[in-house]
């Protein structure tokens, strides 16, 4: 069975997480595989340790020291928790958090540059007769 992102999915944090300088690739990859989990309000995420081992191709210990890596950098909080089997995850996201700009893509209609947003409101339009 092929294995599918995360339930939550926070498109802001996997943006953020992927342009974080986190020293090495598998470090990257575990902060976007938290990001991927990670709801799209508090940025909070909760795998356990064996499913990100699992997903990022490498041991259980490796993950407990990159995550330890990642919070010594100052990008991810841990919470312990007793309740839960695994531990509950902060991504620090702050509110103006550098993310990259995301590219506008233009399309040309009738020799005219347009936004993708106009370009459906446009068509939306003529369909509808307006």
């Amino acid at each position: 069975m092929p294995i599918f992102f995360g339930a939550k999915m926070s498109f802001r944090a996997t943006r953020w997480a992927l342009a974080q300088d986190t020293g090495q690739s598998t470090a990257k990859l575990v902060l976007a595989l938290l990001a991927d989990y990670a709801d799209d309000t508090e940025f909070t995420a909760y795998p356990c340790q064996a499913t990100l081992a699992r997903r990022a191709h490498c041991s259980r210990r490796q993950i407990v020291r990159i995550l330890k890596q990642l919070e010594a950098r100052g990008l991810l909080r841990r919470v312990k928790s007793r309740q839960r089997a695994s531990d509950l995850y902060i991504l620090n996201l702050q509110p103006n958090a550098a993310c990259p700009r995301k590219e506008k893509t233009h399309y040309f209609v009738d020799n005219k540059r347009q936004s993708v947003a106009s370009s459906i409101a446009a068509a939306t339009l003529a369909i509808m007769g307006g």
